[in-house]
């Protein structure tokens, strides 16, 4: 019997969630995503770039607990957690993406014009909760189209969150 907590949301059960930032720039929006190493031999590839998530653990009251906890541990704590957590509650700038099939629940939290700016950098190139290898870093569109194509994105990044890549004519 599993100790996780479940959680129901239009009457299918979740027991893992995530986050994805994503900023407006002048050259157009961009996603700040980590890219895990797998030193696991199942895995196809060796890096992988993953939303700020995971599974729910017992003390988990929601499924905006686990994201937000799940996230503050990926990020190494740099961000203030009351400002995750207000973001994270705020409809105008928060979307939340259901995948029932994986029991999954991620969440696009535009940072646009908001009092967080993470750079990268200072998360580290581990997450000191697991000693997981990764490394963050904001990815543009056309980055994560590219990633994508190759197999190298979670699929929960997928054309719902991307839209359809454009053609680029070749000359």
């Amino acid at each position: 019997m599993s100790t996780r907590p479940a959680f129901k949301i239009n009457g299918n059960v979740y027991v893992s969630a995530g986050i994805v930032f994503l900023r407006r720039t002048k050259h157009g929006i961009e996603y700040m995503m980590q890219q895990i190493k797998y030193d696991d031999p199942k895995w196809i590839r060796d890096w992988s770039w993953e939303d700020f998530g995971g599974k729910s653990e017992p003390k988990d009251r929601s499924i905006f607990a686990v994201a937000y906890r799940e996230c503050l541990e990926e990020l190494n704590s740099v961000i203030s957690p009351q400002l995750l957590l207000t973001l994270l509650h705020n409809r105008k700038k928060t979307r939340r993406l259901l995948y029932p099939q994986s029991k999954y629940v991620l969440f696009l939290i535009d940072v646009t014009d908001t009092k967080l700016d993470i750079d990268p950098k200072i998360c580290g190139e581990m997450e000191t909760h697991t000693g997981i290898k990764r490394h963050v870093q904001w990815l543009t569109k056309q980055q994560l189209h590219k990633e994508f194509a190759s197999n190298n994105v979670t699929p929960r990044i997928n054309q719902r969150i991307l839209g359809k890549p454009r053609r680029v004519r070749l000359s």
